[in-house]
């Protein structure tokens, strides 16, 4: 079994089991005492918004680059248990080895987040999320003539930012984040070629939950 289809089955092992722990709940607030926010109640559902800036290796066969990537998402989650969620986010992601060498992908991940309280309305908030990533990568093979290959991947993203809850609904949350992606690309003409991705970098983001 290749990479991406491990990948891809674990995230649909990974997404059976989160949805097997989902069960009804009508709290719908975040619990307070004297050192302020100390967890987010079952029940309760977030939006939410980041992006991530980071740097990143790309192979392909024998060869590796390093290249800059970026990428802006929107989830929306849902408190099964006491400070632990299940989520669902959207992706729109650009990478860049510059030369016009470029990708931009549209995909998704289903993921899960602990809410692990540090005190004063501060939690650090680690997560995993498994997903699919599927779009064109540009390839230059002249001067002035680039190339779009059809490019598919499976991802796995993970998090471990610090949020702070400005007020019972609003936070803000930043923290650095790793992503494995790995799949393969199809110039014209050519067999699909593999490649496997590590990004390494920093993300911030804001929700509001109710």
């Amino acid at each position: 079994m290749t990479t991406p289809h491990r990948l891809l089955c674990s995230a649909i092992g990974f997404a059976a089991i989160v949805t097997t722990l989902v069960s009804p709940g009508h709290a719908d607030s975040v619990s307070r005492d004297r050192r302020g926010l100390d967890r987010v109640d079952k029940g309760v559902w977030e939006l939410g918004v980041g992006s991530l800036f980071s740097f990143a290796s790309d192979t392909t066969g024998d060869t590796s680059v390093f290249r800059m990537s970026t990428d802006a998402n929107a989830s929306v989650s849902y408190f099964f248990r006491d400070n632990l969620s299940i989520d669902a986010a959207g992706l729109l992601v650009y990478h860049s080895t510059g030369d016009d060498n470029s990708a931009l992908l549209l995909g998704g991940t289903l993921g899960a987040s602990a809410h692990l309280r540090l005190g004063h309305g501060a939690f650090v908030r680690p997560g995993l999320g498994l997903g699919v990533l599927a779009g064109n990568r540009e390839i230059p093979i002249g001067a002035t003539t680039v190339m779009e290959a059809p490019q598919l991947g499976v991802v796995a993203r993970l998090r471990l930012p610090l949020a702070y809850f400005i007020s019972r609904n609003l936070h803000v949350e930043g923290g650095p984040q790793l992503n494995l992606t790995a799949g393969s690309y199809t110039p014209e003409g050519a067999d699909s070629i593999g490649f496997t991705t590590v990004d390494g970098g920093f993300s911030v983001g804001a929700g509001y939950s109710f």
